[in-house]
C-alpha cells in the first residue's frame, strides 16, 4: 500500500451541504493536506470529490423520513470505513453518531454549533433535550463552538468530561487574508452602493444571517424604522434566505422587508465581503447562537458591531471595548445602540479599531484548524 492508501478516514456530516460549505470553508482541505483522506456526506450537492448525498436527511422532524436518513448514514460509514466520524448541526448529530456506533466507529465526534431548543415551547424543548442527550452519550467527543454554550449544556443538558472547547471558541475560526479592511476594491464597494441606491453620506446597517425570527429580525426592522425616521439617511441591508417553513416571519416583517426603499434585501451572496464592505455597523440581534461567524467577519474587517448579549456573541465582544452588546429580544436598548454608533463616528470608529484587533489576535483560522487537528491526532493515539 502507498502512503495515501493508508491514511486515516475522517467522515464529516452535516444536515445539509450549505453547512460544509460555509461553516467548513477551506478545513476540508487543511486536513485532507495534513494526513487524513476527508469524507462528507448531507443532504444536497457538494463540490467535493469523496462527497455522499443523503438524500433523506433533512433538518424537519419526521420519523419515518430519519429512520431512512439513518440507515442510508450506516451504509455510506460501511462503505466509507472512517476511523473518525465528525458530525455538525443538530440532525446530523444524531443519525451521524448513531449511525457510528452502531457501525462500531472508535472516534465519533459531534460539535454543537447552536441549540435550537433554547427558543421552543417546553414539550418541543423537552423532546429536544432528550435528543440532544442520545447524541451526546452516542458520541466519544463533544465540542462546544463557545464557552457558554458548554456551560449551559454542563448545566441543563449533560453533564460530562466529553464537554470541551476547541481553542478559544468557534467553528473555523477567520481567514485574515479574506476578511481584512482591504478585501474589497473601493471600485467595487462604489459599484455596490450605486447599484442598490446607497448614497456616500448614508449610514449602512448589516445583517448577515437567516431572515427568520431566532435571528432577531423582527426587533432588527422594527428598531430600524424607529431609526430611520429622526435619521433619513439611514439604510439596511439584509443578506440572507427567508425560511418560510421552518420560522416564517410575521405578515407585517415581511411587508416591510419588501416595501420600505430604506430596507434593501439582497437575498442569499456566495461572497458577503462587498456587503460588509460598504456598511457602517453589522447588527446581530440574535435570540441563539453557539459562536457565530458573522460577527467574526466583520469585525477582521473593521466594522462596529452591534451584538445580542448571548453565548458566543459576548465572548467575541465585551461590551463598549470592542463592540455593543443588547439584551436580547429588546428594541429600546437596540435602538439606543444604533443611534449612538451613528451620531458619535469616534467611537464608532474606536469600537470597529478593536474589533478587529481582538479578533485576528484570538480567532486566526489557522489556529482553529491546528487545535482540531490535534484533537484529532490525539484521539487516533488512545
Amino acid at each position: 500500500m502507498n502512503e495515501l492508501q493508508d491514511r486515516p478516514k475522517i467522515l464529516r456530516i452535516t444536515t445539509v451541504s450549505l453547512s460544509l460549505e460555509k461553516l467548513l470553508t477551506g478545513q476540508l482541505l487543511f486536513m485532507d493536506e495534513n494526513g487524513y483522506e476527508i469524507h462528507t456526506a448531507s443532504h444536497g450537492v457538494f463540490n467535493h470529490p469523496n462527497h455522499n448525498e443523503v438524500i433523506s436527511l433533512t433538518r424537519k422532524l419526521n420519523p419515518f423520513i430519519d429512520i431512512k436518513g439513518l440507515l442510508e448514514l450506516i451504509s455510506v460509514i460501511k462503505e466509507v470505513k472512517p476511523q473518525i466520524v465528525h458530525t455538525h448541526t443538530p440532525k446530523a448529530g444524531l443519525l451521524g453518531m448513531l449511525a457510528a456506533k452502531y457501525c462500531g466507529v472508535k472516534v465519533r465526534m459531534h460539535t454543537v454549533g447552536g441549540l435550537p431548543l433554547m427558543e421552543k415551547g417546553k414539550i418541543l424543548r423537552n423532546f429536544l433535550k432528550i435528543i440532544e442527550r442520545i447524541t451526546y452519550a452516542a458520541s466519544t467527543h463533544v465540542y462546544c463552538n463557545s464557552f457558554g454554550l458548554k456551560d449551559y449544556i454542563a448545566r441543563k443538558l449533560y453533564y460530562s468530561k466529553k464537554l470541551k472547547v476547541v481553542g478559544n471558541g468557534t467553528t473555523n475560526g477567520i481567514n485574515i487574508k479574506q476578511f481584512n479592511p482591504n478585501a474589497v476594491g473601493q471600485e467595487v464597494v462604489d459599484w455596490h452602493k450605486n447599484e442598490l441606491g446607497i448614497d456616500k453620506d448614508d449610514n449602512v446597517f448589516l445583517f448577515v444571517g437567516r431572515i427568520v425570527k431566532d435571528k432577531g429580525i423582527i426587533e432588527l426592522v422594527e428598531s430600524f424604522e424607529s431609526i430611520n425616521q429622526n435619521h433619513s439617511n439611514t439604510k439596511l441591508v439584509l443578506v440572507g434566505h427567508f425560511e418560510e417553513d421552518l420560522d416564517p416571519l410575521p405578515h407585517h416583517i415581511q411587508e416591510a422587508i419588501a416595501f420600505n426603499s430604506q430596507i434593501i434585501n439582497v437575498g442569499y451572496q456566495h461572497d458577503v465581503r462587498p456587503y460588509i464592505a460598504l456598511s457602517d455597523i453589522l447588527i446581530f440581534p440574535s435570540y441563539r447562537e453557539g459562536f457565530p461567524n458573522v460577527p467574526l467577519q466583520a469585525g477582521a474587517m473593521r466594522k462596529a458591531l452591534v451584538l445580542s448579549d448571548i453565548n458566543g456573541c459576548n465572548e467575541i465582544v465585551k461590551d463598549k471595548e470592542n463592540g455593543l452588546l443588547v439584551p436580547v429580544k429588546t428594541r429600546k436598548e437596540l435602538i439606543e445602540a444604533m443611534e449612538l454608533l451613528i451620531t458619535d463616528k469616534d467611537f464608532a470608529e474606536k469600537l470597529a479599531h478593536n474589533a478587529m484587533k481582538s479578533i485576528t489576535e484570538r480567532y486566526e483560522q489557522s489556529v482553529v484548524w491546528e487545535a482540531l487537528l490535534n484533537e484529532y491526532n490525539l484521539a487516533l493515539k488512545k
